[in-house]
């Protein structure tokens, strides 16, 4: 479906499991606030908008994995509110 964009998508990430707001940023050319804002939006909406994400500790945390899919999807390409 949507192979060739998710290869190009995962080879711009870090090779790790989980993600910074800081590495996840320049990808969706906002700032890291803004992504952290998105991870909030998740966690309050049960997942319903925002970014996929969890919190450990003080931080935020984006499995990668789950970033490609949720980029890749048509909820992925709605603007944050």
């Amino acid at each position: 479906m949507h192979s060739y964009a998710s290869s190009r998508l995962i080879d711009f990430l870090p090779d790790r499991h989980f993600l910074t707001a800081a590495e996840i940023a320049p990808l969706l050319r906002v700032d890291e606030r803004t992504v952290r804002r998105m991870a909030e939006r998740w966690h309050d909406s049960g997942g319903q908008e925002g970014l996929p994400a969890v919190k450990i500790g003080r931080q935020w945390r984006f499995e990668r994995s789950r970033i490609c899919t949720h980029l890749l999807s048509d909820d992925g390409d709605r603007p944050p509110r």
